[in-house]
Formats: C-alpha cells, structure tokens, sequence
C-alpha cells in the first residue's frame, strides 16, 4: 500500500527533496487556459535553421517552417491554439544577433506569448531543443503550455534575469509536461534570491505538471532541477538526479538548497491546499 505524507499548509515551509517520486496536488484555483474560441491548428516544423523569418509554415512548401518561426507564427495569431509538431533532429537556438535576452522571441530563447501552444516532439531522445550556451531554452509568458517527447538541453542563462535555464514559467501561467527530458541547463548563481531553477523555474503561483520525465544534470543557485513558488507542483512517474544547488558561499537568507527541488509554499490562504509525496530518494545536491 501506497503511504502518503501530508503536510497542512497553514503556516509557511519550504522543502527541498531530489526525489524520484509522484506528487499529487490540487487547487481549483489555477486550472490550463484555452482560447475561449477557435480551433486547434497543427503546424509541422521542416527545418532545423533557427530563423525566425521562416514562419508561413504551408504545409507542402519545404523549409518554411522553422521551431522559432512556428512559435512566431503562432504568437501572431491568439484566437487560434496551436500545436508545434516537431520531428526527430537537433534544433540549436544559435540565432543571435540583436539585443541579448529579449521577450519578442527575436533572438536566444523561444519566447512563447500565446495563451495556449503544444511543443509535440517525435522522441524524447531523438527531438532535441538545444540552447547552444547562449540563454534559456524556453520562456513562457502565455497561460498554458504544453510540452511532449523531447529533450531541452544546454539553456544557460545569466544571473539576473529570473533564473530557469531550461524552463522559465511565469506567474501563474501552466506548464505541462510528459516524457521530456531536462538536461545539463544551468543559471549562473550570483544572486541567491533570483537564480534559481536550473532545470525549470516556476514564478509565482505557476503551476507544474511533470509525468514519465528525466531532469537531470542541471545547476542553479536554489532548485537545481526544479525551483517552484507555486501552489500546484504535480510529478509523476519521473527521475529528478544529479542536480546541483550552487550556492554562493556569502549567502545569509538560509533559504537555500534543493539540489533536485525546491518548493516553497506561501501562507497564502486564497489558495489553500496540501502536498503529498511517496517513494521519495535524494538524488541531488547542494555546494
């Protein structure tokens, strides 16, 4: 028989686990966000080149259709959700000219504004989303993502730009993921309170949902894996191992660790809720 641990969250916690685990939570407060109206439209992605130009995606005309011109083409067109199918082959994010770091989906990471987009890869091994150590990999500012059967590797952002190497998830919105694989991103750790989550961030009251996934091998100040401020953390059936939390040594907040996770829980009485864990191992580490 399954034992669950449950934790009351009337007063503030944090709690830093690298687990193999499953985690159940719910909240009927945050739920994925649709286009109130419009249909879903498949876009098919047929070339590797990292240009934003190439976002016609006309199904039948070859290499008009890029991934950073798919998310373009979508960004564009908000009445509408979309799903990105994207096949086997290694996508390096090595478009770089222009101002580094912005939100326009120009240039470094892809920038995903709609409120509703799928990321449907062929293979977690085989579909790989590579940012080339130059930023993140993904920014999500829309309401609800989702990301399927690929791998996101080599994000490396800089500090002060709200951490996530691989994953940035702001406020509120929905990310949701099955059989992908986080591996080797990394937020360069200077500023211990916005450096974090390596693997995947997720801002304020985000929520997370991880199924049949790999995060591994990732670095950040807090959360080397996942760092989480959210009232909705799901994982199941997935290997969070050989992450790293990099503290810097001239820290004092004592908010620190989570070589595989971090999660902190407000006291925010709004949004109520519990957590619940099993089949928990440390798989993870702090400096």
């Amino acid at each position: 028989m399954n034992q669950h641990r449950i934790i009351p969250v009337s007063s503030i916690f944090r709690v830093m686990v690298a687990c193999l685990l499953v985690f159940v939570f719910s909240s009927p407060f945050i739920q994925p966000v649709s286009s109130a109206a419009g249909v879903m439209l498949t876009l098919n992605v047929d070339t590797t080149s990292d240009l934003g130009s190439s976002s016609a995606c006309v199904d039948g005309t070859p290499n008009d259709c890029s991934l950073r011109g798919a998310v373009n083409h979508a960004n564009g067109d908000i009445a509408n959700d979309y799903v990105i199918n994207i096949p086997d082959g290694t996508y390096l994010l090595n478009y770089t000219a222009g101002v580094p770091n912005e939100d326009l989906n120009a240039n470094g990471d892809l920038d995903i504004t709609h409120p509703n987009v799928t990321l449907q890869g062929a293979s977690p091994t085989g579909t790989i989303i590579d940012g080339f150590s130059n930023e993140r990999v993904i920014e999500q500012f829309g309401d609800a993502l989702t990301i399927n059967a690929l791998t996101i590797r080599n994000g490396l952002q800089d500090s002060g730009q709200g951490g996530g190497g691989g994953i940035l998830v702001h406020n509120d919105a929905s990310l949701s993921m099955d059989s992908v694989h986080v591996l080797d991103n990394e937020v360069t750790c200077l500023l211990e309170g916005s450096d974090n989550g390596g693997g995947i961030h997720g801002m304020n009251y985000a929520s997370l949902t991880i199924t049949n996934s790999l995060i591994q091998g990732n670095k950040a100040c807090n959360g080397g894996g996942i760092r989480a401020v959210a009232p909705t953390l799901i994982i199941q059936n997935s290997s969070i191992e050989d992450n790293i939390a990099d503290i810097p040594v001239t820290t004092t907040t004592g908010s620190m660790g989570g070589g595989g996770r971090h999660w902190i829980w407000w006291n925010d009485l709004a949004r109520p809720g519990n957590l619940r864990w099993q089949q928990c191992r440390p798989r993870g580490r702090s400096l």
